[in-house]
């Protein structure tokens, strides 16, 4: 009886030291990025210090740096916005196996997760499901030949398919 009772006193202080400590998280978020990946105008063609991913990358860094428990997370409106976005999509598409340019770039910095965005349907289904590597498969839409996709995961909870309900 000794023996269970000091087992469950031992047990309870476990469980009274691990409510008190905490565990700090730190929750990093990109969002609307619109392919704007350089730290570049694209409409007048020449560099700009005011926006761009590669200059974000930065802060992440160090951000990460600061705190070790983060979460990276995009918020959508990634893949159209800009003349690069147009410009992988349309004039030069990617080829099968191929990952997105904005994929790779995420996929360095160690993204954790994304959300899909209203601007990564503006390209159309089959798009969206090539260059994710085929993630979003809608009943009725064929994609094109899968691209590799980003390396973490994507969630899409807001779209229902006409098709199928």
């Amino acid at each position: 009886m000794f023996r269970l009772t000091a087992l469950l006193a031992g047990l309870c202080l476990l469980a009274l030291q691990a409510q008190a400590q905490q565990l700090k998280l730190r929750l990093l978020e990109t969002t609307d990025l619109h392919m704007v990946l350089m730290a570049h105008d694209y409409y007048q063609d020449k560099p700009s210090a005011e926006y761009g991913l590669a200059r974000t990358a930065t802060l992440i860094k160090a951000a990460r740096a600061e705190a070790p428990n983060n979460l990276l997370i995009d918020n959508g409106d990634l893949l159209q916005g800009s003349p690069l976005g147009e410009y992988v999509a349309r004039v030069k598409p990617l080829q099968p196996g191929q990952v997105h340019p904005a994929f790779k770039v995420m996929n360095s910095l160690g993204y954790d997760a994304a959300n899909i965005g209203n601007h990564e349907f503006n390209y159309g289904l089959p798009y969206l499901n090539q260059v994710t590597g085929s993630q979003f498969q809608v009943a009725g839409v064929t994609p094109g030949k899968p691209c590799a996709g980003p390396a973490f995961p994507q969630v899409l909870a807001n779209v229902v398919s006409v098709q199928t309900g």
